[in-house]
């Protein structure tokens, strides 16, 4: 419960330094990833958990956690795998080769390595 306290009083402290500097700060882009040693998935489906994990910003945004986060190109797990990111690496590597297939006749390894 102190994380939480914690965490919350820095939101706060990040929104009073970015008025005073006149920054803008999109708090409806705003996500919580927690990472949890807990193997269980059971403390995470109860329906209290989602109220007491919420964070509310300056502009009364409140942020929940997520399962996944995007940043700086990298998908982010709350599990700490990285198996998602893989996933859509893997599905943008078979799309863009499926499209250098069907363009190109010529399949012989000198124009399939300068493609690459």
């Amino acid at each position: 419960m102190m994380d939480k306290i914690a965490l919350q009083h820095d939101l706060e402290r990040l929104a009073l330094w970015s008025r005073a500097n006149n920054m803008v700060l999109h708090e409806s882009k705003f996500q919580v990833l927690s990472y949890s040693l807990q193997r269980s998935e059971l403390l995470r489906e109860l329906p209290f958990n989602a109220e007491t994990s919420a964070y509310c910003t300056m502009e009364g945004e409140f942020i929940f956690p997520v399962p996944d986060v995007r940043d700086l190109g990298i998908t982010l797990s709350s599990n700490g795998k990285f198996s998602r990111h893989i996933s859509q690496m893997i599905r943008r590597a078979l799309l863009l080769s499926g499209w250098v297939f069907s363009v190109f006749r010529d399949r012989s390894p000198g124009v399939m390595l300068t493609l690459c």
